[in-house]
């Protein structure tokens, strides 16, 4: 009777060793797909597929270093997705994944040194800036652990904090602002780059540059909660005169918010990824009788109305952008042909030329 002998196909990996071949095989697929170089928004299905991966892995290392291996350094579109993802990583992935991407802070700087290099007016320049928000980001978290990567720190109706020491709440405040700065340059610089004779949402082009417009709402909604509870509690316990700079810095930050709410408010790309909170008609004041300044859900377009704090100069180019909301999102997405002159009036590389040997050098980081 003749032997069997089995084929070599039949001895498979098997347990845990499997298990991470196939989450690192699944990771590279989901990012590749996610970090394309089309000039298109990125996929959510690809996006989830990313954040899943780093709660099976009860981390983020597979992640970057799936990243790791993308030409980032000379690919715009790409280097653009990538920051998005992160961004939505540190936010909604594993809680371990935002502590395994400290050590890659030094890796976002040098990047950063790279893009700031480029030419105003295209992606170049968004990289920067996007990097500077990843950077202040993992500052943040770094400074105060007890935070979350989504910033919900609201329990029992109640703000938690990891002291009640009015030296601490003083601190925080100062991090809560300067992370708020980094966002709002982030997206005042997204819409400084938009034609305001083609910027509409509903265009694939558009929605590559405004990609992160939906994660840096629930970002400053996150902060406004924590900055307008910060505010009250240092009123009641330093004098006025002590607060006026954290005011000052509040209140720029309250103008700017509305603005920007007004504005994402009105795009339909927007609405159909995230509800955009409405902030207070006006500021708070702070005193003890005053009512704390809650966001509310957005509800739909009233058109404008007429504001007892002015709000900063409308740029044209942003109310271009305000769109009504009928628009039925069951229609199908107007992709746009990109010929080799950028759709908003710059080159498409619109980066600085790497230097020589950069990206080999770059990313043995890794």
């Amino acid at each position: 009777m003749a032997s069997f002998v089995p084929s070599m196909s039949s001895f498979k990996k098997q347990g845990p060793a499997a298990d991470r071949e196939k989450l690192e095989k699944d990771q590279a697929e989901a990012i590749a797909k996610a970090v394309n170089p089309v000039e298109t928004s990125v996929k959510e299905k690809h996006i989830r597929s990313a954040i899943i991966g780093t709660w099976q892995e009860h981390g983020a290392n597979i992640f970057w270093t799936c990243l790791g291996k993308m030409p980032l350094p000379s690919q715009v579109f790409m280097c653009w997705k990538a920051m998005f993802l992160i961004h939505k990583l540190l936010r909604e992935g594993h809680p371990k994944a935002l502590e395994d991407s400290f050590k890659y802070r030094q890796i976002l700087v040098d990047m950063y040194k790279f893009w700031e290099l480029s030419p105003k007016g295209g992606y170049g320049i968004l990289i920067a800036r996007y990097l500077k928000v990843l950077i202040a980001k993992l500052d943040f978290h770094k400074k105060n652990s007890f935070v979350p990567g989504n910033l919900n720190t609201v329990k029992d109706d109640r703000v938690q904090y990891a002291s009640t020491d009015v030296n601490d709440y003083f601190q925080l405040s100062v991090e809560v602002f300067d992370y708020m700065d980094a966002l709002i340059e982030l997206e005042k610089t997204i819409f400084s780059t938009l034609d305001r004779y083609h910027s509409n949402s509903q265009i694939a082009a558009v929605q590559c540059r405004i990609c992160p417009f939906p994660v840096i709402v629930q970002e400053c909604s996150g902060l406004y909660v924590i900055s307008v509870d910060l505010m009250y509690r240092l009123h009641s316990s330093l004098p006025v005169d002590t607060l006026d700079g954290h005011r000052e810095r509040f209140y720029a930050h309250f103008k700017e918010l509305k603005s920007f709410y007004f504005d994402a408010g009105n795009m339909a790309y927007v609405k159909s990824l995230v509800v955009v909170p409405t902030l207070p008609e006006n500021p708070p004041s702070f005193l003890p009788t005053d009512s704390k300044g809650v966001l509310r859900r957005s509800t739909s377009y009233e058109g404008p109305k007429t504001e007892k704090i002015p709000l900063p100069s409308q740029d044209p180019k942003r109310q271009s952008l305000m769109e009504p909301l009928t628009v039925a999102m069951s229609e199908p997405v107007v992709e746009t042909m990109i010929d080799e002159s950028d759709f908003f009036g710059s080159s498409l590389q619109d980066g600085p030329p790497p230097p020589a040997r950069f990206e080999r050098y770059y990313w043995q980081l890794f």
